[in-house]
């Protein structure tokens, strides 16, 4: 095989890889062959790996469902608009990182769409110039699942969140929510005024994802966890976890 890759294409199909020669057929061109050869009507996942790929937007936002779309830390903030206004119509779940993004408000419309699951990781940890998520930014999310790796989140904005949740002020639709940092999570303050009930360690229970095959936490079992109450009888469990130079915060809405 030729060593300049630009030349082919590789596709996955049941699990099986197939490399095309691309014969000068631009990106929508070879999308285009692909669904036809293949009679794929859904695509489990997009990728988007570079800003070049703005062409295959029309075409993809054509297709019945995409379940999944990753963008990597690679995509400009003005590609990463454009494929959501697209494309967010076509999907249930993004994966994406958040260094692109140079303010808070263009963030926010992210965390607002419609989605199963939206999953934000941040590659540069400890840049100080990232901007930290606010409330209002946690309280307008619509996502069933809400993943956020190493997203800048204040402990006491964390347990207003829960707070108001627990009030049922805030996102009815979350079923599941997860924050892995590298800084100190306060159990105090994150539990301040939730009168949560902590359970004993023998009691276990399954949580199960409703409707994304591909969650990362699609069935689970969560040992003890602390338990808090909504005002309309939901009951969720708050998971707190301390290992070196990590910290887990994981919640668990129970259905």
């Amino acid at each position: 095989m030729s060593k300049n890759y630009t030349e082919f294409v590789f596709v996955l199909v049941d699990g099986k890889a197939v490399v095309w020669r691309i014969l000068g057929l631009s990106t929508t061109e070879l999308i285009h062959r692909i669904l036809d050869v293949t009679n794929c009507e859904l695509i489990p996942e997009v990728q988007f790996w570079e800003t070049e790929s703005f062409d295959a937007l029309p075409i993809l936002a054509t297709l019945p469902h995409i379940e999944q779309i990753y963008i990597s830390r690679d995509c400009n903030e003005v590609f990463v608009h454009k494929m959501l206004e697209m494309l967010s119509k076509v999907t249930s779940n993004i994966d994406m990182y958040q260094d692109r993004f140079a303010n808070l408000e263009q963030f926010q419309k992210v965390l607002m769409l419609n989605m199963n699951s939206i999953t934000i990781n941040v590659m540069t940890a400890r840049d100080p110039t990232r901007f930290r998520l606010s409330l209002d930014a946690l309280l307008i999310s619509n996502a069933v699942h809400l993943h956020l790796f190493e997203v800048m989140i204040s402990v006491k904005n964390l347990n207003r969140f829960f707070k108001l949740w627990i009030r049922n002020k805030s996102n009815p639709r979350l079923e599941h929510f997860i924050l892995i940092t590298s800084e100190e999570v306060s159990r105090d303050v994150l539990l301040k005024g939730l009168n949560a009930i902590e359970m004993p360690q023998s009691t276990t229970r399954t949580f199960r994802v409703t409707d994304h095959a591909n969650s990362r936490c699609r069935e689970k079992v969560v040992t003890g966890g602390l338990d808090v109450m909504r005002s309309d009888g939901t009951r969720a469990t708050l998971e707190i976890k301390a290992m070196p130079g990590i910290s887990v915060v994981e919640f668990y809405v129970w259905m």
